[in-house]
């Protein structure tokens, strides 16, 4: 599809006060740049011409201090 260009995306991530150290986002399989904030626990990702029309996959994967890794994925529609 026809790739648009989209503003920001903000996830909420919460780390259980072990820290986060490692975080990831891919869209559609490719990765993105996205910043973490810790003071709020949001993770602040980039998506200008990376979103198609239609359906989008946004995959999280955020590592914390200890070595948990967590997964989370999201079906964006445009």
């Amino acid at each position: 599809g026809k790739k648009i260009a989209t503003k920001t995306l903000k996830v909420k991530i919460s780390d259980n006060l072990s820290g986060i150290t490692k975080y990831d986002c891919y869209l559609n399989g490719e990765w993105i740049l996205a910043e973490h904030d810790g003071k709020t626990a949001t993770l602040t990702i980039d998506t200008a011409g990376a979103t198609a029309i239609g359906k989008n996959i946004l995959k999280v994967i955020v590592t914390d201090r200890i070595g948990n890794t967590t997964v989370k994925e999201w079906v964006l529609l445009f």
